[in-house]
């Protein structure tokens, strides 16, 4: 699938940078350099490979000089490698290497000619390789590539593949990825438009959900008797398939989230998959840093694949879903605080690390939320928190390590 006309670069013509994808490239921009400061904490680390792949790479730059998503991960990289090595008396050698790959030949001729003329330019064919064409085509090339430089399962490796529709790279591609990479991460982009578009035709929507590879894993007739009832198609969305492609992507960790453009209610779903929980947890935390420009319309505490939705008197309105602000984060507490005590109780007993690895597929909390809810919940006296030797602590703050029981006489109650 070729790049929409709102993102293709004619010649001397650059596009104009819509709101959404500067969001995006936000978020990827975030997202690099919170992981190149996580991977690079250990002061003993001299040297650290690390591979960026952007699928759809378009033509580089925008109307106003604006970065494409290729220079967003130039930029961010250069810019994290002097934030850590600015700390540090030992300096850290962070080797990176890109691969940009564009169908369209007038945005690879584009992107071609910006990184050309960049300060980039002697990494060209170096570090930086570039392909035009599909994506899937050059995806063995890709994986074999980055196998022989990280032949330790590609960690170190992220894909950021920003699709214009829902069905340019599949399940089966990410699973490929999986497989071969099972240390890398990707950022995928699904136009939920797309999808939200076919949902009441139930012929259409299947052919649609055969397309990204999910007609095993999706229950056609369930999402298809609640748009009956639904208006908004957003929550469908966000409660059903987000399961679905958890289940399907193969990957240990996955968090999801929205943006929405501000001129419309078209939307576009980020999904972030990764074998680590220090990945997920560091893009729940870019995720809320971003504020008013995401959304959410699942549900609070563990409960993120609820069908949360609220009917309104009206129902031509669509809902304007959940903003990741404080006063949602403080929601999110509140949820958790609700729900971490009945998996304490089945528990017995539980370190707090666990406790959060175990559900936070199934929240849009940090684990600073995670943390907060507990502390809550032991002034509350509903639980009691223990140190990792079993010592009951004395101290206000509660640690990852921490061992958190149930209060008794609350489990009597």
């Amino acid at each position: 699938m070729s790049r929409s006309r709102r993102h293709r670069w004619d010649k001397d013509k650059c596009p104009k940078l819509p709101a959404h994808s500067q969001a995006k490239h936000e978020i990827l921009s975030k997202y690099i350099k919170k992981y190149l400061h996580i991977v690079c904490k250990n002061r003993r680390i001299e040297k650290f490979n690390l591979t960026l792949v952007d699928g759809f790479s378009g033509g580089g730059k925008y109307e106003n000089g604006e970065p494409g998503s290729p220079f967003v991960m130039l930029e961010s990289v250069d810019s994290a490698c002097v934030e850590i090595n600015s700390h540090r008396d030992k300096k850290v050698n962070i080797d990176p290497y890109y691969f940009f790959v564009e169908k369209d030949h007038d945005n690879y001729a584009q992107l071609a000619k910006h990184l050309t003329a960049s300060k980039y330019a002697d990494k060209i064919n170096n570090a930086i390789i570039t392909r035009n064409g599909d994506f899937n085509f050059h995806v063995k090339e890709i994986v074999d590539c980055i196998k022989k430089r990280n032949p330790k399962g590609g960690g170190g490796v992220i894909f950021f593949l920003d699709q214009d529709g829902y069905s340019a790279v599949s399940v089966e591609v990410l699973n490929y990825i999986k497989r071969n990479l099972p240390q890398s991460e990707v950022i995928i982009n699904i136009s939920i438009s797309w999808l939200i578009d076919f949902i009441n035709n139930q012929d259409n929507f299947k052919k649609k959900i055969i397309d990204m590879g999910l007609e095993n894993h999706v229950n056609i007739n369930e999402i298809f008797e609640l748009s009956k009832d639904i208006s908004d198609n957003r929550y469908i969305i966000e409660s059903k398939l987000s399961d679905s492609l958890r289940q399907a992507v193969g990957y240990e960790y996955f968090r999801p989230f929205f943006i929405e453009p501000v001129d419309n209610h078209r939307g576009y779903w980020l999904l972030h998959l990764s074998p680590h929980f220090r990945a997920h947890n560091a893009m729940s935390e870019v995720t809320w840093s971003m504020g008013n420009n995401m959304r959410h319309y699942g549900g609070i505490g563990t409960r993120i694949f609820d069908l949360s939705y609220k009917p309104s008197d009206e129902a031509s309105l669509e809902l304007p879903g959940m903003s990741f602000n404080d006063a949602a984060k403080q929601e999110h507490i509140g949820g958790l605080m609700d729900d971490l005590p009945k998996l304490i109780w089945s528990q017995e007993q539980i370190i707090v690390n666990k406790l959060v690895e175990m559900t936070c597929n199934n929240t849009a909390s940090t684990r600073e939320m995670y943390l907060s809810s507990l502390s809550e919940l032991r002034q509350n006296n509903e639980i009691e928190v223990r140190g990792k030797n079993m010592g009951i602590k004395r101290g206000s703050s509660i640690d990852i390590n921490d061992v958190v029981i149930p209060k008794k006489q609350i489990m009597l109650i």
